[in-house]
């Protein structure tokens, strides 16, 4: 028999193979089984880690925009009435300053009229 061929070893009593054979591949143990079956379980796992973490990240970030929205608002708000209160107070003193005006117009025209009772257009203007 040459070396290729397939035979029995007569000093071992074993079957010997040729040198370019390759070995079958091996049954995987129990252990290793059960691995494979609980791997996609760990990774759902993963998943479901991921999906908890991006629901927090999502609701962190809703709360944060909702305090900056209503921090916004309330400045807003503050400087809204502050300038309605400058507003009044500038509305108020033109109409108190219109009111004298019309007062000091008053005055001037009955002090005229009290000096010419009898005073005609063209002694007025």
């Amino acid at each position: 028999m040459s070396a290729r061929s397939v035979g029995v070893d007569p000093g071992l009593g074993r079957l010997s193979l040729p040198a370019d054979h390759v070995a079958p591949a091996r049954i995987p143990t129990e252990a290793e089984l059960h691995q494979f079956v609980a791997e996609p379980e760990s990774r759902r796992h993963h998943v479901w880690i991921a999906v908890v973490l991006a629901c927090l990240l999502l609701g962190g970030g809703l709360f944060g925009s909702q305090l900056a929205a209503a921090s916004v608002a309330k400045r807003n708000s503050e400087r809204s009435q502050q300038a309605l209160e400058l507003s009044a107070v500038e509305i108020a003193s033109k109409l108190r300053l219109s009111l004298q005006r019309q007062e000091d117009l008053a005055i001037s025209a009955a002090a005229f009229f009290l000096a010419r009772p009898f005073a005609s257009n063209d002694q007025f203007r």
